[in-house]
């Protein structure tokens, strides 16, 4: 399974929640989301960027 990425272009509390839940809806299944933060821009327009990761877990 290849990984499976959604960007997100909310506030980054509220990503993080999501992710709680999603992890706890995959309970048993081998699935887990992760939460990635990217610094995009340059000098003073630089923002962060995020994206939910899910996985296939090893």
């Amino acid at each position: 399974m290849k990984n499976v990425i959604l960007p997100w272009y909310n506030i980054k509390e509220v990503a993080a929640k999501k992710v709680d839940e999603m992890n706890r809806l995959f309970k048993g299944t081998g699935l887990k989301a992760k939460l990635l933060t990217k610094m995009v821009g340059k000098d003073h327009l630089r923002c962060e960027e995020y994206a939910i990761v899910i996985t296939k877990e090893k």
